[in-house]
């Protein structure tokens, strides 16, 4: 079982996922296949639903799983990372580890609520992910992220104990022709050592095709620049990259690794007091 069903089954909430939302299109199975009676399965090209079931994270998603979220400013993406870091906190003994390039004022907020230790600079945070007492719940404040220092927090944070990594700007943790080190090693091999990566963006565009081909799990919020629209719409199997400008503020898109699963469309979460 993963993290989030744990948590939807300690939270009352539904047992079961939410329906997946009907594929927009399919292609029928080979003739050779026609009397089977189980048909083959086709990868899932989707439109987007209407249907936008409540409910938290998807149960797939586990705490070491290689997350990509993205949306535009003030579409609700940051609140759905606080939302599940939240659950993280309060379900599981895991490290949090959020690297902020941006110093946005909810995600402080939120780190001062929950008690997070708050490091100025990426040689503060190599000195507290380094330490003997290493805090459970770590916000890095980053001001040169492609910075040798903050290369030396990326190994020292795989090289270190199970929990999860955020990166929030993502697009600010690496260039056409540079990612550092420790990002891919995170990326590429985190997983294996119960780290689980999480890279947010509001522009996918500018997010290196490393990051976004490494994730397993998509979520999208609301995005309006067809530069945007275009880099994003192949992750999701989205026929159309204009129907991403159609989704409701708050309103999110979930796309898994299972090419043959269709796109889920989900209402917005609420990031409790």
């Amino acid at each position: 079982m993963s993290l989030f069903s744990a948590i939807r089954s300690r939270m009352g909430a539904e047992s079961s996922p939410p329906s997946p939302a009907p594929s927009s299109s399919s292609t029928p199975p080979p003739a050779s296949q026609a009397g089977s009676s189980t048909p083959a399965r086709t990868a899932s090209t989707t439109a987007i639903s209407p249907r936008a079931p409540r409910g938290r994270a998807p149960a797939e998603i586990p705490p070491h799983g290689r997350v990509l979220v993205v949306g535009a400013t003030r579409s609700g993406k940051t609140t759905w990372v606080l939302v599940q870091l939240l659950q993280l906190l309060r379900f599981t003994q895991l490290y949090v580890v959020i690297l902020d390039t941006k110093g946005e004022r909810p995600l402080h907020e939120f780190a001062r609520r929950h008690r997070f230790t708050v490091a100025m600079g990426e040689a503060a945070g190599l000195r507290e992910v380094r330490s003997s007492k290493r805090p459970h719940r770590l916000v890095v404040r980053c001001f040169d992220p492609l910075g040798d220092i903050a290369n030396e927090l990326l190994e020292a944070l795989y090289n270190g104990s199970p929990g999860t990594v955020v990166f929030d700007e993502a697009m600010h943790w690496s260039t056409k022709s540079q990612i550092p080190r420790g990002a891919r090693l995170l990326m590429t091999a985190g997983g294996g050592r119960h780290i689980g990566v999480w890279a947010c963006s509001q522009r996918p565009v500018e997010v290196s095709n490393f990051f976004l081909s490494e994730s397993s799990h998509r979520v999208l919020f609301k995005i309006e620049l067809e530069d945007d629209q275009k880099k994003i719409a192949p992750l999701l199997r989205l026929r159309d990259p204009r129907a991403i400008d159609g989704l409701a503020k708050y309103h999110w898109l979930y796309k898994g690794d299972d090419p043959y699963e269709p796109v889920r469309h989900f209402a917005p979460v609420q990031l409790a007091a």
